[in-house]
């Protein structure tokens, strides 16, 4: 069977709630395309248990039943300026946006991560995966639909294998299935889903980015310009959710079945984690403004900014806006470093140490483009 038919989808908002699959519409459409590296289906896991050790009159179980199931699933993805507002409000929910000031149709998202002490429920999705869409509808031997789809962590790269900025996810839905899912790719009248032809996003590549490194633990003071001298950057987050370590507020697979196994109720996060490692081209401006083994020895704090800038938008009226994504890290410190030469290109290789600044966590993610909101579609 050829997998390259295979087709997957992801809700473009968030269900109402946890248990509310999102039902598909055509005016508008409500699910999005997914184009990820590979064909992989998400991968059943039933967990059974069973009564061994209990007082049954012998050594080997006497009953086995289900215990829980999990549906995880994996997505590798070019992130383009809108894709990437979407993969960052189900990491750290729902952002603050505005409208771009001087312009129409121009919007500024800021994502932060949630402070567990006020709110913890990240948004979830409906996820959508098919054998292809033949024109009998009997001929389709996989089609199902998986509620709840959490996001557990995501890890951005960029200037590693390609020119693009590269997310990949890791994501837990609630464990239901529901077949047939109902979600159309292609059948006439009734298309449920923005094919990836047809979303005209933008693309974000690594080539097109600026790095600015601040002295203080703000983004106030003078900058040192990196421009082309950086390379593989990487910056994880963990949304701390411990997705196996039992379910909080569990529902039944089959509704007041017992005996069909526990899926997800609600899937609230912990504590985040933000890890961040790049590298730089050892050059004489670095020796003079920014010394990373100096700043390892004395754990000097500094900031740091990725802004991947993919062109001006179209359509809008006043300011030019380009379409971009800025990473902001506030406050940090130097954790590790490796110096290496890389196609004979000395540069070093750094791990930052991300630091909390009050209660906040220090990070921040700004993206400028046209869609007006997250929580809607548009």
């Amino acid at each position: 069977m050829q997998t390259s038919k295979r087709l997957f989808a992801l809700s473009k908002i968030p269900q109402v709630d946890h248990n509310t699959p999102l039902v598909p519409t055509s005016a508008p459409k409500n699910y999005e395309q997914i184009v990820k590296l590979g064909y992989d289906f998400a991968a059943p896991d039933t967990t059974t248990t069973n009564n061994a050790g209990y007082s049954t009159g012998t050594p080997l179980p006497t009953k086995t039943e289900i215990d829980r199931h999990a549906y995880p699933f994996s997505l590798n993805e070019r992130m383009t300026v809108e894709l990437l507002g979407r993969r960052a409000t189900a990491a750290f929910g729902l952002p603050v946006s505005t409208a771009v000031t001087g312009s129409t149709a121009a919007y500024k998202h800021v994502y932060t991560p949630l402070n567990p002490q006020l709110e913890t429920n990240l948004p979830v999705y409906t996820y959508i995966e098919k054998e292809g869409e033949p024109a009998n509808p009997a001929d389709i031997t996989d089609d199902r639909k998986l509620p709840a789809a959490g996001l557990a962590s995501i890890n951005w790269t960029s200037g590693t294998d390609d020119a693009y900025l590269n997310g990949v996810s890791d994501w837990q839905p609630s464990g239901r299935v529901i077949t047939p899912s109902a979600v159309n790719f292609n059948t006439a009248g009734t298309n449920h889903v923005v094919l990836d032809s047809q979303a005209g996003e933008t693309s974000l590549k690594s080539g097109q980015a600026v790095v600015s490194i601040f002295p203080q633990a703000s983004l106030g003071g003078t900058a040192t310009v990196v421009g082309c001298n950086f390379r593989n950057v990487s910056i994880g987050y963990n949304t701390g959710t411990n997705f196996d370590a039992g379910y909080v507020c569990p529902e039944y697979a089959i509704t007041g079945d017992s005996n069909s196994g526990l899926v997800r109720g609600s899937a609230p996060s912990g504590n985040p984690e933000i890890t961040l490692s790049f590298s730089l081209v050892k050059t004489i401006l670095f020796a003079q403004n920014f010394d990373p083994i100096s700043k390892l020895r004395a754990q000097s704090q500094f900031s740091i900014s990725f802004n991947y800038i993919a062109g001006l938008m179209p359509g809008i009226t006043g300011t030019a806006i380009p379409f971009s994504a800025n990473f902001k890290f506030l406050k940090l410190s130097v954790g590790s470093i490796t110096q290496g030469d890389e196609n004979g290109t000395a540069t070093y290789d750094i791990v930052a140490t991300v630091q909390a600044v009050g209660t906040d966590y220090g990070f921040s993610l700004e993206v400028f483009n046209k869609i007006a909101s997250y929580a809607t579609i548009s």
